[in-house]
């Protein structure tokens, strides 16, 4: 798919897209006739912006945006004016696109002159509603409208929402009228959405005649120009350049790592960790923790555990011998509580890195597109948070920093409320996690840091998993 995409993009012809299999059910559902073309329909979207495949979830969106787009080939839609016959109808759809991301086209200078002459005041701010008209011919003023549209310089897109106009077969004749050039051709991309059932027929019967596009449902015309609209603003990615100190891997990594192996992979590729040591009693906790430096952070060593908070498993600011010694026996008492049957190896005490945000940074080989990396909020908000960006290994510093950019969390690195975060040195982690994902990606591979703790001035590792193979 990536090669076929890139040689349509590089030929100059859109694709557009709806997949199944984007629930489970939807998977099985897919499996049942064709496995090949269902997987994780989160990093088959990712691949799909990357890519500029644009992605909709029903074929009728689908089909509307491609009627508008072979019309108008090459056009970017960034501004959509709304020019409807109810007024509480353009307010919902203006919310609708406001949504979806989509921003409305604001009239200043001539056309907002233009528009004064027609329509009382307030009732052509965008959206535009023809019964705020001045005079009573309204399909005249609506052909006028139109042209005005037209030849605003903001407004790429129209969307027509006539529903409930009387006459609305000489509306629709004077609105693509008002909407052709001298040799009849329509000037800019426009949407009309028409009351479903006989009401509409007449309407549709003109459009028809036309050539112009419509659609029954708002919803497949706004997601059309949400589609339209995320696609005007693709850029590329950027090559990717292997940092210094980024591998390639020197010897195998394979099976199942443990916190103490998978950190020190990752610290292989540049990607600061904190330093860690295995303690077996409470005795050898206290030295190794007055050997590191106070205050430090004791976690339980076991191949059962995943969450290791969740049983106890994990004490923080260990600030003296003593307190270590209690914290080993109260780990181990905790987790035994929790899990009777675990294996415990023994306790890790590990510098302690102070942190303001925490992130998880995983990859995994995905069975069609090959490694992929995935960012998102970590530690204890890693369920609670599922936002995710994904994308394919290895990445550029660019990339990376769009990825983080796109997240919730963006503000709080930026500086919200307090210091901007060490995002430059965030981004420099990913970029290294993600070649060590590229490097491990010829065979099944899955990993995790979580949490990266980011401060102020740095970031590091302090938790990670790897299994391969």
């Amino acid at each position: 798919m990536v090669a076929a995409a890139r040689r349509a993009r590089q030929a100059g012809k859109p694709w557009l897209m709806v997949k199944a299999g984007r629930t489970a059910a939807g998977i099985q559902a897919a499996f049942s006739h064709t496995a090949s073309i269902a997987g994780s329909h989160a990093v088959f979207a990712a691949i799909c912006r990357e890519e500029q495949v644009t992605l909709l979830e029903d074929p009728g969106a689908m089909i509307a945006l491609a009627a508008a787009m072979v019309r108008h080939p090459g056009v970017l839609v960034r501004k959509v004016a709304i020019l409807t016959t109810s007024g509480r109808g353009g307010a919902l759809a203006a919310d609708a696109l406001a949504a979806r991301g989509v921003g409305l086209a604001r009239f200043e200078g001539e056309s907002a002159a233009r528009f004064d002459a027609f329509y009382s005041p307030g009732q052509a701010q965008n959206p535009i509603d023809l019964g705020g008209r001045k005079f009573d011919e309204a399909a005249n003023v609506s052909k006028i409208t139109a042209q005005i549209l037209c030849d605003d310089a903001a407004t790429d897109a129209l969307l027509l929402p006539i529903t409930t106009a009387p006459m609305l077969p000489q509306l629709a004749e004077e609105l693509v009228a008002g909407m052709a050039d001298s040799d009849g051709r329509e000037r800019k991309p426009a949407f009309y959405v028409l009351q479903p059932g006989k009401a509409g027929d007449g309407a549709r019967a003109v459009l028809r005649r036309h050539g112009a596009p419509y659609t029954d449902f708002s919803g497949e015309a706004i997601d059309a120009l949400a589609a339209w609209h995320a696609r005007s603003a693709w850029s590329g990615r950027h090559s990717a350049v292997r940092p210094p100190g980024a591998g390639p891997a020197h010897g195998a990594i394979s099976g199942v790592l443990d916190e103490q192996a998978a950190k020190a992979a990752i610290a292989a590729y540049g990607v600061p960790v904190n330093l860690a040591q295995v303690a077996t009693d409470a005795g050898s906790a206290a030295r190794i923790a007055g050997e590191l430096g106070f205050p430090v952070v004791l976690k339980v060593v076991s191949p059962d555990l995943v969450h290791k908070s969740d049983s106890g498993g994990v004490l923080l600011d260990i600030r003296n011998a003593e307190a270590a010694r209690s914290g080993f026996d109260s780990i181990i008492a905790n987790v035994r509580q929790a899990l009777p049957g675990a294996a415990i190896e023994g306790v890790s005490v590990q510098t302690m890195f102070h942190g303001k945000l925490e992130l998880i940074i995983g990859a995994r080989r995905d069975p069609q597109f090959g490694p992929i990396v995935v960012l998102g909020a970590g530690g204890v908000l890693v369920e609670l948070l599922a936002e995710r960006a994904i994308a394919s290994a290895p990445l550029a510093a660019a990339d990376a920093r769009a990825m983080l950019a796109s997240l919730s969390i963006w503000p709080v690195l930026a500086g919200y409320r307090g210091p901007a975060l060490a995002i430059d040195a965030l981004v420099d982690a990913i970029v290294r996690i993600s070649w060590l994902a590229h490097d491990l990606g010829e065979a099944e591979f899955e990993f995790d840091i979580n949490p990266l703790l980011v401060n102020a001035h740095a970031c590091c590792a302090v938790d990670a998993r790897l299994k391969r193979g």
